[in-house]
């Protein structure tokens, strides 16, 4: 009959112009970059990387000496190099891909980022955290997915053996 399937009518109408690939150098963490590469790379798509410097995890010490013990870099410094060398990466693999270091809570940033990208999806990895761990700590793909406009690809990684005791 010549005619398109409601499937393929959906996929024209929502083409994937550009995702958001969250980024902590964690193994899933690069999972989920090498799935956004490849979705990328099929829906000829820009990739957004994005690392978020979370303000709830720093600190300070009052009456701390003010010279560090020892200098071990800037936090966001490194991370914005890690960010543009996996850009690189995927530019190598033909994709244009653009790092973004942002700061504050990592959901918000992530979601507010796609927000004003107009991003089609958001590609993030899970750890797998369980029981009290996932309780305490959290799951900032979670929180993504609970807050995104769009879709959400979380990309499983290995679950985190507890320790034995």
């Amino acid at each position: 009959m010549g005619g398109r399937s409601a499937l393929e009518e959906e996929n024209m109408e929502s083409k994937v112009r550009s995702i958001v690939v969250a980024m902590d150098d964690s193994s899933p963490a690069l999972a989920a970059l090498e799935r956004a590469i490849q979705r990328a790379r099929f829906h000829s798509a820009d990739l957004h990387l994005v690392h978020v410097v979370d303000r709830s995890m720093t600190f300070t010490v009052p009456h701390a000496p003010t010279a560090p013990i020892l200098d071990l870099g800037d936090p966001a410094e490194i991370a914005m190099e890690r960010l543009q060398i996996h850009a690189e990466f995927a530019r190598t693999r033909g994709v244009q891909a653009k790092a973004h270091l942002l700061r504050g809570a990592p959901a918000e940033e992530i979601t507010k980022l796609a927000k004003q990208l107009h991003a089609s999806e958001i590609v993030i990895g899970t750890r797998g955290r369980t029981g009290l761990e996932r309780l305490v700590l959290g799951s900032v793909s979670e929180r993504v997915s609970s807050r995104a406009d769009g879709p959400v690809v979380i990309v499983p990684g290995h679950p985190i053996p507890s320790p034995s005791r």
